[in-house]
């Protein structure tokens, strides 16, 4: 089994679009097996302080299996957003070319 989860997100992730986001990964972030995620934001459009706490919470379910979390095609307005959050120390952000 691969120990990667890999998903794809787009549109905006404000606050119902997280806790829907929570509620849909979360089963299989509690596999054990599940020691990285790898997150294409190629399609997210906007990010709001709702975003950044579901990508802490998801690190800090990942953090204790030494897992680690990629952000890939960030667009650059969200990766600011990520930047301001602080996203940028504990995961790896990968803008958009």
């Amino acid at each position: 089994m691969d120990d990667t989860l890999r998903i794809a997100i787009d549109g905006e992730i404000d606050h119902h679009r997280a806790t829907r986001l929570r509620e849909d990964f979360s089963l299989m972030l509690r596999d054990p097996d599940v020691h990285h995620m790898v997150i294409d934001m190629r399609g997210v459009s906007m990010m709001d302080s709702s975003g950044i706490a579901l990508m802490y919470g998801w690190y800090r379910q990942l953090e204790p299996r030494r897992g680690s979390i990629a952000l890939t095609h960030v667009p650059p307005v969200v990766a600011k957003v990520m930047r301001i959050g602080g996203l940028h120390t504990v995961m790896s952000v990968k803008e958009e070319a």
